[in-house]
């Protein structure tokens, strides 16, 4: 099962890439991939347009914000094609590291 047009259009738009290297990237996808794939592209699909405050009940309480969800779709769909990481929010603050030489700024 080969992802149609429109599926890869959702995935380029869920991984923030150009169309083209999506479409690369999802060649290597077998059946399982391309099926775990399909759903979340169409979970993706029902929610990135939700208000913050939509309210789902249920057995985990309720949820009023569907952030945390579409950033895991993103992740996780950024992980299955081989992307490289970046953050979901880019305008979240990122820790910087810092590397010290040994035996530099130690008195």
């Amino acid at each position: 099962m080969a992802l149609t047009s429109e599926q890869l259009a959702f995935t380029a738009e869920i991984v923030r890439e150009p169309y083209a290297d999506v479409a690369t990237a999802a060649n290597s996808l077998n059946a399982a991939q391309e099926l775990l794939l399909s759903d979340d592209i169409d979970l993706w699909e029902s929610e990135r347009n939700s208000h913050d405050f939509k309210l789902k009940g249920g057995r985990d309480g309720v949820v009023l914000d569907t952030a945390p969800l579409l950033a895991e779709i993103f992740y996780r769909v950024r992980n299955m094609l081989g992307f490289d990481w970046i953050p979901y929010d880019q305008d979240a603050d990122v820790m910087s590291l810092m590397e010290l030489e040994v035996g530099q700024n130690f008195g």
